[in-house]
């Protein structure tokens, strides 16, 4: 899929509450999931927008902005 450790800036300090980081870190491989889940079904839309709600979701999602860094586009 997207390659992390390009794009993320491992030098700059994030403060965050210890509780917020609890809760989050808890969700962290459900929110992963769920983005793979999703970037699959943009990359198949992208693939088939011939079909309606296909075109649609290609036409609205942000991941348009992205297509360089998401594996399995004809870029």
């Amino acid at each position: 899929m997207i390659d992390n450790s390009k794009y993320i800036d491992t030098t700059t300090t994030v403060w965050i509450r210890q509780n917020e980081f609890n809760v989050l870190k808890t969700k962290g491989n459900l929110v992963n999931r769920k983005m793979a889940s999703y970037i699959k079904k943009y990359v198949k839309a992208y693939k088939r927008q011939d079909v309606d709600r296909n075109k649609k979701l290609c036409e609205y999602s942000t991941l348009q902005y992205f297509h360089k860094y998401i594996e399995g586009l004809d870029k």
